[in-house]
């Protein structure tokens, strides 16, 4: 057993060595796809690929019902600036550089979040597949901003 799944291992290592995973979401206020500096860390298993952010800092934006994610794919060391011009121009069907993995639409927050006692969170299901979005939940003082949350710590899990 071992043996067999040590390539199917070297397999995986193969792919997320040349390969990195980013977040892109949906800016209102900008009326453009924005990505974050930092990438995934990932993991993968012979069903599932599983990525995470492991600093809150890393990224933050307001969330709220129809905000808008993507899991994209991109080859290793392509820099952010491309990555976005690329998803907000018409080349994104006929590139290499960059292939969309899933949506995730945000529904309406309230009734849809999860609660424990360290942190609220809210899990967004994809449109094409079983896959999962989770965002870590803080809520806004209402008086400053229009979005009572703003969402982090963003972690996905996509069914091979």
């Amino acid at each position: 057993m071992k043996q067999s799944m040590t390539p199917q291992i070297q397999c995986d290592q193969a792919i997320t060595t040349s390969r990195e995973y980013a977040l892109a979401h949906w800016c209102d206020r900008a009326q453009r796809w924005e990505v974050p500096f930092h990438r995934f860390l990932t993991t993968t298993t012979p069903s599932h690929l599983v990525g995470q952010f492991i600093v809150s800092y890393w990224f933050d934006c307001p969330i709220y019902e129809g905000k808008t994610f993507m899991i994209i794919q991109i080859h290793k060391g392509v820099k952010t600036q491309t990555i976005e011009n690329i998803i907000n121009s018409e080349q994104l069907q006929d590139n290499d550089l960059v292939k969309v993995l899933e949506t995730f639409i945000c529904p309406e927050i309230n009734n849809n979040r999860v609660e424990s006692k360290y942190t609220s969170k809210i899990l967004l299901e994809g449109v094409n597949s079983q896959s999962k979005l989770s965002l870590s939940l803080r809520e806004t003082n209402l008086q400053r901003t229009r979005y009572p949350f703003y969402c982090t710590l963003p972690s996905f899990t996509l069914k091979n």
